[in-house]
């Protein structure tokens, strides 16, 4: 069941003695009639709502006495006038919400309703879908092994909380099969062979981290920048959601920052939020195919809890030492070039935002959010 909580209104309040002037009555959403965003997507989504009262007359001071701000018909914000405070003439609610709580494809109604001294009520609303996808792609080779088959363990661990799951792992898919996953997927997870610039398809065509001169290869710098198209998410044009979070197990993927500076374009939403709530983890080092699956089950198994990428990440490292003190032979251990345990940040590279969250509401730390689906 989803769990609401009640929070305050910051509110502007000013006590009138005698005429009571008004410029309303009024009441939108998104508050100020800002234009509503055209899609809410991942862990970070930004609400609100205001009205003003209507001009006074015999019957005293007018005034609001209640108002609250809902999502999915949950409120998330509220106020209640209490006698003897600043009676508020104009009043505004805002939050921020995890939109995987009503899963994919919901058309999410915004509501703000007040209700004035006179016994007024104020509505206004406005609804937007909500977008959440998963792409998942891996080479053939990998599928079906109990250690390397890492994107069925996302599958199964991020199956029924609110995101739409599409997979890619038949034989022979191609650059043109991966755009189409790639588009609009907030998580993307991805096991391939790579290198530090570029990675593979199973039919062995390069799909480079960045444009190369004029050379026409497929690459996710021009891919993301034509699936934003203008503007910043969620107002860009393409109402194409951005990645929240990245997981590219291939061979080198994480040395430096250009699958970051990529895959993640265009870095900000149209909040101002520079690189937030969103990340990207690769290996610096050449991997070992053995351990796919155990470390997509040791980063996804805490996602899913509402832990942050990089609690997920130390999660990992912890157990995949662990597994290696136990049983050395392990074919459950991950390792990268020339056999070291992947044990360490240096060996295994987080890109953006460390507190990126993928379930319950982005807080902009790492402070647990179990069951916290606003603020």
């Amino acid at each position: 069941m989803v769990r609401a909580l009640t929070l305050l209104f910051s509110i502007v309040a000013t006590t009138f003695a005698g005429a009571q002037p008004s410029g309303g009555p009024f009441c939108a959403v998104p508050a100020g009639g800002a234009p509503m965003p055209p899609y809410f997507y991942s862990t970070n989504n930004h609400v609100s709502g205001n009205a003003m009262v209507g001009p006074a007359d015999g019957r005293g001071p007018r005034y609001f006495v209640y108002a609250c701000l809902k999502v999915g018909g949950y409120t998330v914000d509220e106020y209640i006038h209490i006698v003897g405070e600043p009676q508020p003439m104009s009043i505004g609610g805002e939050a921020t919400f995890d939109s995987t709580v009503f899963g994919n494809g919901t058309q999410l109604v915004v509501r703000f309703e007040a209700i004035d001294s006179y016994g007024v009520v104020y509505e206004a609303e406005d609804s937007a879908p909500v977008k959440n996808k998963i792409g998942l792609a891996q080479v053939d080779e990998w599928n079906d092994y109990l250690n390397t088959d890492g994107i069925e363990r996302t599958r199964v661990l991020m199956e029924n909380l609110g995101w739409d799951i599409h997979e890619l792992s038949t034989m022979d898919w191609n650059p043109a099969d991966l755009y189409d996953l790639f588009s609009g997927a907030g998580i993307y997870h991805i096991g391939v062979h790579g290198d530090v610039d570029r990675h593979w398809t199973d039919n062995w065509d390069e799909v480079l981290a960045q444009p190369f001169m004029i050379n026409a290869i497929p690459n996710y710098f021009d891919w993301r920048a034509s699936m934003n198209g203008t503007g910043l998410p969620p107002h860009n044009s393409t109402n194409i959601p951005p990645v929240t979070f990245a997981f590219l197990d291939s061979c080198y993927a994480g040395t430096n920052s250009d699958f970051f500076e990529s895959i993640l374009l265009p870095h900000m939403t149209s909040y101002g939020e520079y690189v937030e709530n969103m990340c990207l983890i690769g290996y610096p080092q050449a991997v070992m195919v053995a351990g796919h699956d155990v470390a997509a089950h040791d980063l996804f198994l805490k996602l899913r809890e509402g832990v942050v990428a990089t609690k997920a990440r130390e999660e990992f490292l912890d157990s995949n030492l662990a597994r290696w003190i136990a049983n050395p032979l392990s074919i459950y251990v991950v390792t990268i070039s020339w056999g070291n345990i992947v044990d360490d940040e240096s060996e295994m590279h987080l890109y953006g935002d460390p507190n990126t969250r993928v379930r319950w509401v982005y807080t902009g730390d790492e402070n647990f959010a179990e069951e916290m689906w606003f603020k």
